[in-house]
């Protein structure tokens, strides 16, 4: 018997966090007052991000930088919400700014830094299913 492995690799966007606030999502989640919990110890990882789908908060995910080898790991920590506004002028939610943009994920601030990315996009793969 010969067992076959596929992935899908998605390709779209990454944005980032703000210093801080993923962390603070992060105590927020732990704390347990919130429909999608994260356990006190976390899983280590290189990092967090934020995902369109609240379903997969507390899962890990593998994500890299279009043109680089190395897949990173990173723990599902947040999600976009549907009811939310991005501004006075845009009345998109926080999920249809990830829909209408492609943004696969929001990464951690320490993420945007060591992918010399703060204050921009950038294109990135996404291991579907992982």
């Amino acid at each position: 018997m010969k067992i076959v492995l596929c992935f899908l690799i998605l390709t779209g966007h990454a944005s980032q966090y703000a210093p801080g606030v993923m962390d603070s999502v992060i105590a927020v989640r732990q704390s347990g007052r919130t429909a999608y919990s994260l356990p006190t110890q976390l899983p280590i990882v290189d990092g967090y991000v934020a995902v369109a789908d609240c379903e997969r908060i507390g899962s890990i995910i593998s994500v890299r930088p279009v043109g680089t080898e190395k897949w990173e790991s990173f723990l599902v920590v947040d999600c976009a919400s549907k009811s939310d506004h991005q501004s006075e002028t845009d009345p998109r939610s926080g999920y249809q700014w990830m829909m209408d943009g492609n943004v696969l994920v929001e990464v951690d601030h320490k993420t945007a830094v060591r992918w010399d990315m703060v204050g921009r996009a950038i294109d990135i793969e996404v291991i579907n299913g992982s």
